[in-house]
């Protein structure tokens, strides 16, 4: 089993109040090498255009690696920039991850209306005047 088969969850960390997963961990999570993950972040920038702000979704910075003593670039992300990232990607870890997205959405969705006040019938006028 390889490392990156033991990651179940993406890894968020929280900088300046703010939630971020950062692109090396998402290459973890994924299986894909850095550099791959760095090139999938500059296609989805590039494909916003004026819909968003990419700086709203991702942060680009740099880390240093010991390795060969050199600076390198990353990217921190949003919520919604790890989302988009995310979802365009495909296989086993990318269809886990969209499945438990809309496990989540739906459990969220379904406790909404379980909060929501039950309206009176108002085909009986007189059953919801007393309600």
């Amino acid at each position: 089993m390889s490392p990156c088969e033991l990651i179940t969850t993406p890894i968020v960390t929280i900088k300046n109040n703010e939630v971020f997963a950062n692109s090396r961990d998402v290459a973890a999570y994924f299986g894909k090498k850095h550099f791959n993950v760095l090139q999938d972040i500059d296609k989805t920038i590039g494909a916003l255009e004026s819909q968003a702000s990419p700086s709203d979704l991702f942060q680009e910075g740099s880390y240093y690696s010991p390795a060969n003593e050199r600076l390198h670039r990353c990217y921190d992300m949003t919520k919604d920039g790890f989302t988009l990232l995310a979802m365009s990607y495909t296989g086993k870890k990318a269809m886990q991850f969209k499945l438990r997205y809309m496990a989540e959405f739906n459990r969220m969705e379904a406790q909404l209306k379980a909060q929501a006040p039950a309206l009176p019938d108002f085909s009986n006028p007189a059953e919801a005047a007393r309600v």
